[in-house]
């Protein structure tokens, strides 16, 4: 179990560390918090030192006053990126935030930037962000803009298999063989290799 660091009456952003209050589920350690705008809010312990918690949730709610650009695409791009990173709740926290992958300071806290960065980077509608590096944070040199198409092939769930010179993602072998993307996986999945699968056909 790691070292008890007291926090109460440290100032972090717009928070003060008030209690700590029981853990979460992963056993990390969670602190009520005041926010100068006069809420309470519960967050995690390294949230709060690494600087990606720096209030209520009120910074954020001024950005989007300030920026206008609520109601852009992009701006639920920006949202969904730093919820799976930060959301222990969200469906995708275990393969984001849980393995460390984080959102970078000049894109937490200021949507503009992400906006800036995205436009510069030839964004159009129906492209999705990918991380270069899979292990690496999102941030403007780690980042591109693909299809979705290229993006599930990129995910690391995706198995790649190599027969005679060629890889390939299942989807592919499925198509360059002319069979059922289901009826692949199950052959693969009983031992079959990509040649016996063309022999069977």
């Amino acid at each position: 179990m790691g070292k008890f660091i007291n926090l109460a009456e440290e100032k972090f952003g717009r928070l003060t560390a008030i209690e700590r209050v029981a853990n979460n589920k992963w056993n990390k350690a969670v602190w009520l918090c005041r926010c100068d705008c006069g809420n309470e809010t519960t967050t995690l312990a390294n949230h709060l030192r690494n600087g990606s918690t720096k209030s209520c949730g009120c910074l954020q709610q001024e950005a989007h006053i300030t920026h206008g650009l609520t109601g852009h695409k992009l701006y639920w791009v920006w949202d969904a990126m730093k919820r799976r990173c930060k959301n222990e709740a969200h469906r995708s926290y275990k393969n984001y935030g849980n393995r460390g992958i984080s959102v970078c300071d000049e894109w937490r806290t200021d949507f503009q930037a992400f906006y800036d960065w995205a436009m510069a980077s030839e964004y159009e509608e129906g492209l999705t962000i990918d991380r270069i590096n899979n292990n690496g944070n999102y941030e403007p040199d780690n980042c591109q803009f693909i299809t979705i198409a290229e993006n599930n092939r990129n995910q690391r769930r995706t198995r790649n298999i190599t027969h005679d010179g060629k890889t390939m993602c299942i989807s592919e072998w499925a198509r360059e063989l002319n069979v059922p993307k289901a009826t692949l996986w199950k052959k693969l999945n009983r031992g079959w290799t990509i040649a016996r699968v063309m022999d069977s056909r």
